[in-house]
């Protein structure tokens, strides 16, 4: 009897574990959606895990474009999206977001919903095309350069949002972080899990500066932590053969791990919060830091001549 009542509780509780791991009870529920059939999305990152089944779950829109720099993982399933389109980006090279914002307004006509969806987690330290720490420069530096050279091109309406994909890790970052070092191309005195810690940070504050800037127009803007996702990200951890199904059980696939950002998309700007960090579709905390970081890197920005 004993065993059995053992037996029951640790199977629910692996149900339960699952459930919320997947993001509760809010991963089966429908929400209000708005109409898209005449919005313009660009989604960073969209040629696999993530950004692609949010692509695909967004494919009701007027025209999706997935930036990324390797189309060949998804040319075949271009095909039977016909209003997804692909254009080459490297969030490595701060000139190559430069060329591919002037390329996109070339291109389109407008932006509606902008989806900041690509990151890196490097378990080293290596440095982008211009010397930044590749982590802080891939997932803040370029995300905020793209997205401040387009705000010219995101419409003024009641549904036109900046949604930025970080992380829960950001809560791991130093108490006090002094982004100068990154900003001024310094050592860093961290371990890798902090340094990627503190580019999700970097996010979370872009998200609520980002949203201040833009407090006297329509242009929303939200933070999120999509889960721990099985994508290859996740891969490059070597987990030993025993753990592997451990690991599998309690992640998110892409498609669970797309949910919040698809209900950052859809749902009705007037029942968002602005600025605010979400996880499994719930707003936890607007998280600000004065604009400090944001001032900041438009400093940088402008020395390196990015921006005018």
């Amino acid at each position: 009897m004993n065993k059995l009542l053992a037996l029951s509780v640790g199977s629910i509780s692996l149900i339960a574990g699952k459930l919320k791991i997947m993001g509760g009870i809010n991963y089966f529920k429908k929400h209000e959606e708005i109409a898209l059939n005449d919005k313009t999305i660009l989604i960073t990152g969209g040629t696999d895990g993530i950004g692609w089944e949010t692509a695909k779950k967004l494919s009701k829109a007027k025209s999706i474009i997935i930036a990324g720099r390797n189309v060949e993982r998804i040319k075949s399933e271009l095909l039977n999206h016909k209003n997804i389109q692909f254009m080459y980006l490297d969030l490595n090279d701060l000139d190559n977001v430069q060329d591919f914002c002037q390329k996109f307004k070339k291109t389109q006509n407008k932006l509606d919903i902008l989806i900041n969806n690509a990151g890196i987690y490097n378990l080293e330290f290596k440095l982008t095309k211009q010397g930044f720490e590749q982590n802080f420069g891939v997932n803040y530096l370029s995300p905020f350069l793209l997205t401040y050279n387009l705000l010219d091109q995101i419409t003024n309406e009641q549904e036109s949002r900046i949604i930025f994909v970080a992380s829960r890790a950001h809560t791991d970052s130093p108490r006090q972080v002094d982004f100068n070092l990154y900003l001024n191309q310094e050592p860093i005195p961290y371990p890798w899990h902090k340094i990627y810690a503190i580019s999700k940070l970097a996010n979370v504050y872009e998200a609520s500066s980002f949203a201040n800037y833009l407090k006297n127009t329509n242009i929303k803007v939200y933070t999120l932590h999509p889960g721990v996702v099985r994508t290859n990200m996740l891969n490059q951890f070597k987990f030993h053969s025993f753990l592997a199904p451990i690991v599998w059980y309690f992640t998110k696939t892409p498609e669970q791990g797309s949910v919040t950002s698809i209900f950052l998309a859809t749902q009705p700007n007037q029942k968002l919060k602005n600025g605010y960090y979400y996880k499994d579709c719930i707003p936890k905390y607007l998280k600000e830091d004065n604009n400090l970081l944001f001032d900041n890197t438009i400093k940088l920005f402008k020395k390196f001549g990015y921006i005018k």
